[in-house]
């Protein structure tokens, strides 16, 4: 994992995802609600990649933010497997946002009532990819 995406913390990331775990890490530390995460164990959910070219996204994550609220994410979505995008996760440029069909549904869940917001929450994200590195903008759904 870069190391120039961590930030000091208290998080342990555990998620089932390679290349987009540092993806996952590189958004908390720029969420600006103090999640840093020293540590990340990456246990596997990249995309399954069918004969129609479509990646086929399952990734779960366990997150501990810095004063202690345990959340857990979990999303599914599909990333159409396009030339621009191989190349770009093979050390290419980053991709724009809706250059290709790159879309995942985030589910938040935690017990700790101060981050208990995040449970009710409906959302969408459209993303993007390039080298050791995928990017989402997310929307609230309401």
């Amino acid at each position: 994992m870069p190391a120039q995406i961590t930030r000091p913390g208290s998080v342990g990331v555990v998620s089932r995802s390679g290349t987009l775990t540092y993806e996952a890490v590189d958004q908390l530390s720029r969420l600006g609600i103090g999640i840093g995460q020293p540590s990340c164990v990456g246990i596997g959910g990249d995309p399954v990649i069918g004969a129609d070219g479509v990646g086929r996204l399952d990734v779960r994550a366990a997150i501990e933010t810095h004063d202690g609220a345990n959340i857990y994410v979990s999303y599914t979505g599909v990333l159409h497997m396009t030339e621009n995008v191989v190349q770009a996760l093979s050390g290419g440029r980053l991709t724009e946002f809706g250059e290709t069909y790159f879309y995942v549904s985030p589910r938040f869940e935690t017990g700790d009532p101060r981050y208990a917001w995040l449970n009710g929450l409906f959302v969408l994200s459209q993303g993007r990819v390039g080298p050791l590195r995928v990017e989402y903008r997310v929307f609230e759904v309401r």
